[in-house]
């Protein structure tokens, strides 16, 4: 819709993140602390409110700074080789990781430099099933890893970029930030 939502993602092995998005002057924060969510949205209430159901899954997917394919067993996902595939010109392994509670993605992975290219699901939103597109670009590398330094999504509603300006690596991270405030 031609906003700009700037946005920082501090995430913190295991399985800790939190996300500050600011919107139209007023800044949402999501949490996951390894076990329990939480949000603040403003425009709902100051009070932080707690992550349950798919916000709750979708936050502990989002947690895991590893990724699914990474040890995906011991993570109780299975990994089929669907075959190989030409995309925009091309070639890609595409990988069906169904992950534990049921959900499928379909990774495509570039065959000659394997990285991910895109990853195709399903997802909820405002109630209805809608398949979703998101195509990792403009790969750079950060202390000999290489990261998509640009996420494309593409929805039946619309698409959605997503640009890291900066990423950090192997910084020291308060626990004290993944806590819930009181009240």
């Amino acid at each position: 819709m031609g906003m700009e939502l700037p946005m920082i993602m501090k995430m913190k092995k295991p399985n800790k993140f939190r996300m500050e998005m600011d919107m139209a002057g007023q800044k949402m924060i999501q949490v996951y602390d390894g076990q329990k969510g939480w949000v603040v949205a403003p425009w709902i209430s100051s009070e932080p409110q707690e992550l349950t159901g798919a916000e709750l899954e979708q936050a502990m997917a989002q947690a895991d700074i590893d990724g699914e394919l990474y040890n995906y067993e011991k993570k109780g996902h299975q990994v089929e080789l669907v075959g190989k595939e030409d995309i925009d010109g091309a070639a890609m392994y595409n990988l069906k990781v169904t992950n534990k509670n049921g959900s499928v993605k379909n990774y495509y992975i570039d065959a000659e430099k394997y990285l991910i290219n895109q990853v195709k699901a399903s997802a909820v939103s405002m109630g209805q099933e809608v398949n979703v597109t998101q195509k990792m670009v403009e790969y750079k590398d950060f202390d000999g890893i290489k990261i998509a330094t640009k996420i494309i999504s593409e929805t039946p509603m619309g698409n959605a970029e997503i640009v890291m300006e900066e990423v950090e690596l192997d910084t020291d991270i308060d626990d004290s930030i993944f806590a819930k405030p009181s009240n």
